[in-house]
């Protein structure tokens, strides 16, 4: 009985992590170890945020899209970290939206095509500082994404990039 109970989970453990998603087998990989940061945000509190000014539009509609918010950040540029994640993109079948190199470090955007739309998006960011993964799960286009960077075109932040495309189109 015990043999068929370990046989039941070496053959079920691959199918569940698959089944949960690169974001989830990351943060249950890294989140809370030392060397890692780890924020996860749920759609209560991105609604929350969303009623705190209801007069943002953007924001009341980027709330009603978004699910989940996850950022997991290597202190520290990990060989592992990276083949983990560019494995679990590939094996999910993320697209690459876009690159970018940035100060010596490298932005890769990703998204999972949802028909006209997207259901998750990666940014994966490498630099010889650290590794940062940013998971944004729900159902939206790249405009909506593009939003994500604030309205400032000065902004420097790596979702700006987004917006930068949008407005090229």
């Amino acid at each position: 009985m015990k043999q068929l109970a370990i046989l039941l989970v070496t053959l079920v453990f691959p199918l569940v992590l698959e089944a949960q998603g690169i974001a989830e087998e990351m943060f249950e990989r890294y989140a809370g170890k030392p060397g890692y940061t780890s924020v996860a945000i749920g759609s209560e509190f991105l609604n929350f945020v969303a009623a705190l000014d209801r007069e943002d539009n953007e924001l009341q509609d980027l709330s009603n899209k978004i699910s989940s918010l996850k950022i997991l950040v290597a202190k520290q540029q990990v060989e592992e970290f990276g083949k983990t994640l560019e494995r679990g993109i590939t094996r999910e079948g993320y697209k690459e939206v876009m690159q970018a190199n940035d100060e010596g470090g490298l932005v890769t955007f990703y998204a999972l095509p949802k028909g006209d739309k997207f259901s998750n998006f990666i940014l994966h960011v490498t630099n010889s500082d650290e590794e940062v993964m940013l998971a944004i799960a729900g159902n939206f286009t790249l405009s909506d994404l593009s939003k994500l960077g604030g309205s400032s075109e000065d902004d420097d932040s790596y979702i700006s990039l987004l917006r930068k495309l949008e407005n090229e189109k």
